[in-house]
């Protein structure tokens, strides 16, 4: 119970200094999301020593996947920013040493329920598929082992490439030992850990460097496939953009062939090895569904936490500004939105629920219409090149002298430090000066809300 406490403390101060952060400056700084994570699982490795039991070490590990799995999920959907992903990776870990801090609404039973009618059902065809999944998975794991060890060895290629593809070979192999032998979890998780190193200290480019050349018509080539060779105008080996195709059609006609790089996604296939890592060492019981369980309310609640600052902030500055806002807004829809509110507020306790529920769609469309319009008025500024940080939403395209570099739907997950590298030396030429960045409403504040309801309700 005192390493609860202490796991609490922890993860209490954290929260508030990355809710200050996040307020303050709109970003949570990885040093402090790596922090939690590393704080986390150096108490898990003392307490499994101490203990001399995997155990701990097993549900922090369980609770960080999950939280990197749900982390991804929301960042790669554009629903949160990179750093509020990070932060739950470090505060998944802790859910273990936490739940006997927490009071939950109890989702882990009907979790469990779930889970028993499956094995009991389906158990036989559950572990036939998983065993023909490991037998399939471990055939690709040798092809691609060959594959990678001909290529390293005997192919002509540039020392980055080597060495991309060494790292490929280490990864690769360090999953296809744990999964063709029958270890224990203690050396499943040696070896996916290992495998882990490999990837976290890997160049930016590895999961790229599998690929086969083919030619395309250039009326065929589309916006982020990769170049085979370096044209006049663009370099060879990155995505292409709608700047990048503008150039070549001035460059080469539309029948004109190119060779274009065809990815193998082997990101895809160290992900399906460590789902397999990941159901051989961990046993779904009570403890991991609590784990998970609690993870789902806790994005549940944030998300309704959040939700509802984000209608009180954006009808504070509707009525702040509406004046403003009453140009840029039709006036039907200010009648509209008025009168379903009245309905809903007044008329609720008479009106049948079909007809309730119809009268609160109209009023969270409409009030979806006047959000746009203050979200465009108050979170929406231009930005200074110069003071732009990778993560950015820049929610505008970016065009020089008539011609379309991005647009805006290729910073949807926020601008890479590739493209701000481009945008920084266009603002070093005297092209670009400044671009519109969203900000958003700041979202750790309401995880930290949400972590307070669960601890002291």
């Amino acid at each position: 119970m005192i390493l609860s406490y202490a796991v609490g403390t922890i993860v209490l101060l954290a929260f508030f200094l990355a809710s200050i952060e996040d307020i303050r400056k709109r970003e949570v700084y990885d040093y402090l999301n790596f922090a939690l994570c590393f704080f986390i699982l150096i108490i898990a490795c003392l307490d499994s020593l101490q203990s001399k039991s995997i155990v701990p070490i097993k549900y922090v590990g369980f609770g960080l996947l999950m939280g990197f799995a749900l982390g991804a999920l929301l960042y790669y959907i554009g629903v949160w920013g990179g750093g509020d992903a990070k932060f739950l990776i470090g505060f998944s870990a802790s859910i273990f040493y936490l739940l006997p801090l927490l009071k939950t609404f109890g989702l882990s039973s009907s979790l469990s329920f779930l889970f028993s009618f499956l094995s009991e059902q389906y158990g036989d065809i559950l572990f036939l598929a998983l065993l023909y999944a490991q037998v399939l998975i471990l055939s690709i794991d040798v092809i691609f082992l060959f594959i990678l060890a001909f290529r390293t060895l005997f192919k002509n290629k540039r020392k980055e490439e080597q060495k991309d593809l060494l790292f490929l070979f280490l990864i690769l192999l360090s999953l296809f030992w744990g999964l063709l032998f029958n270890l224990s979890s203690l050396y499943l998780f040696f070896f996916g850990f290992i495998a882990f190193l490999f990837i976290f200290f890997s160049p930016d480019t590895t999961f790229e460097s599998v690929y086969f050349v083919v030619r395309k018509p250039l009326k065929e080539v589309k916006e982020s496939m990769v170049l085979d060779k370096k044209t006049e105008s663009v370099s060879s080996g990155k995505y292409l953009t709608a700047g990048d195709l503008s150039l070549l059609k001035k460059q080469f006609s539309s029948s004109h062939k190119l060779d274009v790089r065809v990815i193998f996604p082997f990101s895809s296939l160290v992900t399906i090895n460590y789902l397999l890592y990941i159901i051989k060492i961990v046993a779904i019981d009570k403890v991991n569904l609590e784990i998970f369980g609690f993870l789902l309310e806790f994005l549940g609640a944030s998300f309704f936490i959040g939700g509802v600052l984000a209608f009180l902030i954006i009808s504070y500055f509707a009525c702040k500004r509406r004046k403003e806002l009453h140009l840029k807004v039709k006036t039907s829809i200010h009648i509209l939105l008025a009168f379903s509110t009245a309905c809903i507020l007044c008329l609720g306790f008479f009106l049948s629920s079909s007809l309730y529920i119809l009268l609160t769609l109209i009023f969270l469309y409409y009030f979806m219409k006047i959000a746009k319009q203050v979200e465009s008025m108050i979170f929406v500024s231009p930005k200074p090149i110069e003071k732009i940080v990778p993560g950015d939403w820049i929610v505008e395209d970016v065009k020089v002298k008539g011609h379309l570099l991005y647009r805006s739907e290729d910073f949807k997950i926020g601008v890479t430090e590739e493209q701000l590298e481009n945008l920084k030396a266009l603002a070093h030429e005297g092209k670009i000066t400044a671009l519109k960045v969203k900000d958003g409403i700041a979202f750790l504040p309401p995880l930290f809300l949400a972590f307070l309801f669960f601890l002291f309700w």
